[in-house]
């Protein structure tokens, strides 16, 4: 991206959370390689069904705690969770919350 961040989805696993509910854990890399600090949010994200509706991240009761909010500065990484549900056919990243389009979008099926 143009201010030097890097996104990427590295893992997922399936977890049932304390309320028995299922969830898809989406486990994402950001990366400043800029010379300025980046905000990044569990909030830029958004899972997509099979049948193309988008929404915002779930929010499962777990022992861990998920990406959460804050700020890169030059050269750190943070690596946290996004909870989706498990039929989730995609999770794509927006960097600017108001955008309409994604910035990128990751297969999970």
């Amino acid at each position: 991206m143009d201010n030097g961040l890097q996104v990427s989805v590295d893992s997922k696993a399936e977890k049932t959370d304390q309320a028995d509910k299922k969830y898809l854990l989406v486990t994402v890399t950001y990366k400043n390689t800029g010379s300025e600090p980046v905000d990044y949010n569990e909030f830029d994200w958004k899972q997509t069904s099979d049948s193309a509706n988008m929404k915002a991240p779930e929010i499962p009761v777990l022992d861990e705690e998920p990406l959460g909010d804050g700020s890169l500065k030059a050269g750190e990484t943070v690596t946290g969770f996004v909870a989706v549900k498990p039929d989730a056919a995609s999770i794509s990243y927006f960097a600017n919350i108001i955008d309409k389009e994604a910035t990128a979008t990751w297969r999970l099926k």
